[in-house]
């Protein structure tokens, strides 16, 4: 069963009223950020379980992060050393710059994606949440800004 940040669910395990437990002790340790087992009694006088007669339910609840993103707008000298910085780190490193002859894979390394095009535009089309950091080091101070 998945059991989302807004509350929706997809999946079940035998019923609303365990569905309801179960989603409601997720959207908990969604909250306190932690994963653990937990085990739910299935009561088969609410139609928890058929069958099953004081059964237990065993759960996992295992919290999932997005990964987190380090997106680098410029691909000069300053994204360059930030790139070798960052990837021993849990990132996954995206630098995004308009000119292509400067964003070379070998300087950069197959650890790091590359994105050409208009530095703000491609950074909204990349659709930054929480869990993605941005550092603008172009070119000049009049695309960071716009970056």
């Amino acid at each position: 069963m998945l059991v989302r940040a807004d509350g929706t669910t997809y999946g079940t395990f035998s019923g609303p009223n365990i569905d309801g437990r179960v989603a409601h002790e997720a959207a908990q340790a969604l909250h306190e950020g932690r994963t653990y087992v937990t085990h739910f009694h299935l009561d088969a006088d609410q139609g928890e379980a058929v069958g099953s007669c004081g059964a237990t339910l065993e759960v996992f609840i295992e919290v999932l992060r997005p990964e987190p993103r380090l997106i680098l707008a410029g691909a000069g000298y300053v994204s360059q050393a930030l790139s070798r910085m960052a990837t021993p780190l849990d990132f996954r490193i995206v630098v995004v710059d308009d000119r292509r002859d400067l964003a070379d894979p070998l300087v950069f390394g197959d650890k790091v994606q590359l994105e050409f095009g208009d530095i703000p535009q491609t950074i909204r089309d990349m659709e930054p949440d929480e869990a993605t950091w941005i550092v603008i080091v172009t070119r000049g101070h009049h695309l960071d800004k716009d970056a």
